[in-house]
């Protein structure tokens, strides 16, 4: 009897098994104060759902940037608040998900910890879209 007990609550941990793909780095513009996207060249970012990551080592930048739907992204820091771990896109609940055993939530458009134990709000920065290329303003966000 223990032993399915014990398999049955190993089914229900989530596998810690997600990444972010890079953005290829000819879709990234980085200018003073925001990043500019060219979605025709975002690879994961032409389709609701997907998600990709924009590093730049020299700006000290690393966001996670996710097309939840058609016309809506959200843009956000990849290390949790509460010991650094990746935050990648859970597209089942639409949240930035801790990959540590914690898996702490946050809000995709403000970086509020929905469940720790992460202490403390992710980086959420304000997006908008202009045509084929997603604005990520960098300066004035959220948290």
């Amino acid at each position: 009897m223990l032993r399915g007990a014990t398999m049955l609550a190993a089914a229900a941990v989530p596998p810690l098994c997600c990444t972010s793909a890079e953005a290829p780095e000819k879709s990234l513009r980085w200018e003073p104060g925001r990043l500019v996207v060219n979605l025709r060249q975002a690879g994961a970012l032409k389709s609701a759902g997907g998600s990709v990551r924009a590093r730049n080592d020299s700006l000290k930048r690393d966001l996670l940037l996710i097309r939840v739907s058609e016309t809506e992204f959200a843009a956000m820091n990849t290390a949790c608040t509460h010991g650094g771990a990746p935050v990648v896109y859970n597209g089942r609940r639409k949240t930035g998900q801790c990959t540590s055993l914690g898996h702490s939530e946050f809000a995709l458009h403000t970086g509020e910890v929905i469940r720790g134990p992460a202490p403390k709000p992710i980086q959420a920065y304000k997006t908008r879209l202009e045509g084929d290329l997603l604005i990520v303003e960098l300066e004035g966000s959220f948290s």
